[in-house]
């Protein structure tokens, strides 16, 4: 499918995007300390590497996208160094990939470029904290809509679109709950697009016919259906159990600005998320010239729709690395319009003061050029944090060098949260920092939240303790963690021996 106007993707998308993927690669590949070490994904990998298999959990069965990279790694008998790096680099090499197969392949250049803006618009921490499911399933999203644009109706469909079709559809409903708001937003967004031009008795762009898209959203909601009612896992139900609309209305117009969420949010709108604000502002005055009321509403709605949610559901805070995450669908939203509409018409428009030839398409590229580079440079800059955070576990284990023994423990109130942000991880964290300067000189600090916890496990030296999943370190590869010492007890660390 070619869409009209489209010269900003027939000469430049391609390049950005592959110069995007480039440079995000490039950040995974120099920055893997900072976004494997930490929480989910030291964890999640630990387990790859204990188990030699994916470590799949809530029936996420999409992660192994990402999971099959360090997997191969360790099987092929990498370094941890090699297991951590290729881990770091499949969170973008998968979205690349994505990319690639709308581009090039499918040739849907709109929905690829689409890949490449959610990957940059609003991600800021959410680089470093990489394995929130969601990310990877809206980038798989764009491109179960790119496969059915391909087509556009089932009769133009060949066998072998079918189980191809119905395999993503499955993973999107087990990836994530979150994924239901941008794939309906796209189902909607392509309803009103074909009726807009029918309407106008113009050819349908994208044509996509309704049974299609009917289809697509039912076989969604049964999926979902199934997943919900007779596969069900104990993490969603407490994730929805936040949203809570009791009494919501009257008590966020008399305390909006006290609200923990929405002050997170307003907090975060112009360092994170400027260019969300931004291209609202461009698409209101895009809808407006162009009378497309109900796309502009429809938009504007689905934001402020969103926003509300996020907010009363982490009505009283929480780390700003997640609830960022939880945000990234809302993206969409701009992104699609922004792909669909925005970008090919403005690349098109006449400019008389330009005499190069193809000026307006230049200046479309040398704007979202600028944009991009943008957020680069806070991604760039916000890696400082985790950066801190490396270095302090680190300082932590070097700490424990005037000491005897390998292993040790500590209380949660005797780590610094500024620095740490969260510190349920630091036993696996610890374990990797001292097993990448060298395999034979491995140590580990678990830290435990109060000495009502601490049992007769955190006695037995044969034990690595951690908060999630101990495991006895008979059973942990040799070759990327050595730990002779099962003998001596874990040592408790007082504050004395971490002041800093």
């Amino acid at each position: 499918m070619k869409n009209i106007n489209s010269d900003f993707y027939t000469a430049i998308s391609t390049r950005i995007g592959h110069a995007t993927f480039a440079v995000l690669t490039i950040f995974a590949f120099f920055f893997f300390k900072e976004r494997t070490l930490f929480l989910d994904v030291s964890f999640q990998s630990f387990l790859i590497i204990l188990h030699n298999d994916f470590a799949i959990q809530v029936h996420r069965f999409g992660a192994a996208m990402t999971q099959i990279f360090p997997l191969t790694a360790y099987r092929l008998g990498g370094s941890l160094t090699t297991i951590l790096t290729a881990y770091s680099l499949s969170f973008v090499l998968v979205h690349w990939i994505m990319f690639w197969l709308c581009d090039s392949v499918l040739k849907q250049k709109e929905l690829a470029f689409a890949i490449v803006l959610f990957n940059v618009f609003m991600v800021n921490n959410t680089f470093f904290w990489v394995q929130n499911e969601v990310i990877q399933a809206i980038s798989l999203g764009l491109l179960f809509w790119a496969l059915l644009l391909r087509r556009g109706s089932f009769s133009a469909f060949k066998w072998f679109d079918y189980p191809i079709v119905v395999s993503i559809l499955v993973t999107l409903a087990y990836f994530h709950p979150l994924v239901v708001f941008p794939f309906l937003f796209t189902a909607a967004y392509f309803f009103l697009t074909f009726f807009e031009r029918k309407k106008d008795h113009q050819p349908p762009t994208p044509p996509l016919s309704i049974p299609v898209i009917f289809t697509a959203v039912t076989g969604y909601f049964i999926v979902n259906f199934i997943n919900t009612n007779y596969t069900p896992n104990s993490y969603d139900p407490s994730a929805k159990g936040r949203i809570n609309f009791e009494g919501t209305f009257s008590y966020f117009i008399t305390n909006i600005e006290t609200v923990p969420g929405f002050k997170d949010f307003r907090d975060n709108l112009w360092s994170d998320f400027a260019l969300l604000p931004i291209s609202l502002m461009a698409l209101t005055i895009y809808f407006l010239l162009t009378k497309k009321i109900l796309k502009l509403l429809f938009v504007w709605a689905s934001v402020i729709a969103y926003v509300l949610l996020i907010v009363i559901s982490y009505r009283h805070g929480g780390s700003w690395f997640h609830v960022e995450s939880q945000y990234l669908p809302m993206s969409i939203f701009v992104i699609l319009p922004l792909v669909w509409e925005f970008i090919p018409a403005l690349s098109t428009v006449k400019m008389p003061s330009i005499s190069m030839p193809n000026g307006s398409v230049k200046l479309v590229a040398c704007l979202v050029g600028l944009a991009i580079l943008f957020r680069f440079f806070d991604i760039f800059q916000t890696h400082f944090i985790y950066q801190k955070r490396v270095h302090y576990i680190g300082e932590m284990l070097e700490k424990t060098k005037k000491l005897e023994g390998t292993k040790f423990m500590i209380d949660d109130r005797n780590i610094d949260k500024k620095v740490m942000i969260q510190s349920w991880g630091f036993a696996i964290e610890s374990l990797y920092y001292s097993a990448l300067q060298s395999p034979d000189s491995v140590r580990s600090i678990v830290v435990f939240p109060n000495k009502e916890e601490m049992d007769a496990t955190a006695k037995d030296p044969s034990v690595f303790l951690n908060r999630l999943t101990p495991a006895l370190f008979k059973d942990l590869n040799p070759h990327l963690f050595h730990q002779t010492d099962l003998v001596n007890p874990y040592i408790l660390l007082e504050e004395k021996d971490v002041r800093r």
